[in-house]
């Protein structure tokens, strides 16, 4: 894995975006009836995370991120694309590495308003209005990812003062 350094995050979200939005494009066009089912089954699924207040914050970041791939895969596999789907993976890899160092609750509840919103926009077929909702997606994150990067300490260590691998 390369160092996340911020032209890494820069150049690895600049290619992503453009991938993101290629899926986003083949997706609208090739997605049906029970893809969309299921993406709004996934979304039910983390907005009952997201009210429940008798959960551990560790079991919900990791089960938000388990809830996002699902989410991200279904929109993939819509594609009906081999190729994307395994460099959008490979990319991902990468991405999920960074993303959970950055991510805070209140992000979690506002990722998936944006991904209620992409499944309306998928589901009656708004190519336009899902593209510029997935580069804003894409940009919020990388965002997010820069300013982590930014508040760590320069020299290996992290915020508590241990060494960061």
């Amino acid at each position: 894995m390369p160092q996340m350094d911020e032209q890494t995050v820069q150049d690895l979200f600049n290619l992503r975006v453009i991938l993101e939005v290629h899926a986003i494009e083949l997706a609208s066009a090739r997605i049906n009836a029970e893809e969309i089912a299921y993406l709004k089954q996934i979304r039910a699924q983390a907005n009952e995370l997201l009210q429940s207040s008798d959960i551990s914050q560790d079991f919900t970041f990791n089960r938000f991120f388990e809830l996002n791939s699902m989410f991200h895969d279904t929109i993939y596999s819509a594609t009906r694309s081999r190729v994307l789907i395994k460099v959008i993976s490979n990319i991902r890899a990468m991405v999920l590495s960074m993303r959970s160092m950055s991510i805070r609750l209140d992000s979690i509840r506002e990722v998936w308003d944006e991904h209620s919103r992409l499944i309306g926009h998928l589901e009656r077929k708004e190519k336009t209005a899902a593209i510029r909702l997935i580069k804003q997606h894409v940009s919020k994150t990388a965002s997010q990812i820069l300013l982590f990067i930014r508040s760590k300490p320069s020299d290996n260590t992290d915020s508590a003062g241990l060494a960061t691998l």
